[in-house]
């Protein structure tokens, strides 16, 4: 009896000194980890930050936003320059400005506007850039034309209708047919008072187009990338083709434009170091040549 007494004095003996034991360690893991936590709050607040801004920069990925800033370019409608179709803009000069944006690591939102609207939105500072403006002493007034001029080539083609048995390989075959042209040009060979060549003008491409369906004129005559552009718009692909004479090489050229209101305005001589960049190493001559493709008519007998 005196032996069962002794053995439950050991064991609440034992009992009482494992609870303090538990609560000594406890409060030491409380305590360490506590100290943990404000070392952490204190001697990296960086990282603190970072694990804040965590669930935004994923919110944002998610969701896909571009946080980059936004450059705002007004257009006019200038096929196959600026072309604006279901709400949405494409074209050569679009796809050059938004490389262009993308070098300077800027989204790029487009505005479309009349020609004398997109003046007035540069002047006033509403947009910051837009393309293909000429310079004159007024505009440079509000207006910073960046250098170097966005440059490319253009080819005056000559059209005829498909089942045509008309063969243009040189200048003098044209002299034997009558050639219907936009009124205002383009003109071969500053022929606009060719004496052997017989023009017919007209006000507009579907009054041109029509004259050639109609068999008024025996060819046509326009710059390849327009021309081509409308023929590809109107599915004439399968009733017209170009001619194997291409009547002259222009060197198409205009400026990228900044409003000197812009609060990009700053970043101007960065900008001229893209646009040398884009024009030196071929990325706007391919940017063009890729877009041309889709609707590119192949000369008479390319190919084979």
């Amino acid at each position: 009896m005196r032996n069962w007494g002794f053995l439950v004095f050991f064991l609440c003996v034992v009992a009482g000194f494992g609870f303090v034991l538990a609560r000594a360690i406890k409060t030491s893991q409380v305590s360490s980890l506590s100290s943990d936590i404000r070392s952490l709050n204190k001697g990296d607040s960086k990282l603190s930050n970072n694990l804040e801004n965590e669930p935004v920069r994923e919110r944002e990925k998610e969701l896909d936003i571009d946080t980059r800033p936004t450059l705002k370019v007004a257009l006019s409608i200038a096929p196959p320059r600026k072309i604006f179709k279901n709400g949405e803009f494409s074209g050569f000069d679009v796809g050059i400005m938004e490389d262009f944006a993308d070098r300077l690591n800027m989204q790029v939102k487009f505005e479309k506007c009349s020609f004398k609207e997109c003046l007035v939105w540069l002047r006033e500072g509403r947009s910051d850039m837009t393309t293909a403006i000429e310079k004159n002493e007024d505009r440079e007034k509000y207006l910073s034309f960046l250098n170097p001029k966005v440059s490319y080539n253009s080819f005056d083609s000559v059209y005829v209708l498909k089942d045509s048995k008309i063969s243009i390989d040189e200048y003098g075959d044209l002299t034997k047919l009558k050639i219907g042209r936009l009124e205002n040009g383009p003109y071969i060979k500053g022929a606009k008072s060719e004496k052997s060549i017989t023009f017919v003008d007209f006000n507009n491409m579907s009054e041109l187009f029509e004259a050639l369906l109609t068999k008024k004129v025996n060819a046509i005559t326009g710059s390849n990338y327009r021309t081509e552009y409308e023929i590809h718009e109107r599915n004439l692909g399968d009733k017209i083709r170009k001619a194997a004479y291409q009547v002259r090489s222009s060197f198409l050229v205009h400026y990228f434009v900044l409003s000197k209101k812009s609060q990009y305005f700053p970043e101007h001589d960065r900008m001229e170091q893209v646009v040398a960049s884009m024009q030196l190493s071929g990325a706007i001559d391919k940017l063009i040549g890729d877009f041309y493709e889709v609707f590119r008519l192949p000369v008479v007998g390319e190919g084979r």
